[in-house]
């Protein structure tokens, strides 16, 4: 259960299903463009980084888990 603390597998999750809706067309089912999904995610992430919550050297690197 630590993995699914690790906020790598999580951005990585969002980015699959990111994927999946451009994949088969379903922008336009939950009415968004690619470029505004481009947008939003951008700025999730832009947020994250600035809060230091994705790359947060305490508690580990990137995908991987800290060592407790």
């Amino acid at each position: 259960m630590e993995k699914l603390k690790n906020y790598g597998l999580w951005v990585s999750v969002f980015s699959l299903i990111g994927l999946i809706l451009a994949n088969y067309g379903l922008y336009d089912a939950i009415g968004l463009t690619s470029e505004s999904y481009q947008s939003i995610v951008n700025g999730v992430l832009g947020l994250l980084v600035a809060a230091g919550i994705i790359s947060n050297p305490a508690s580990g690197t990137g995908y991987v888990d800290s060592e407790k």
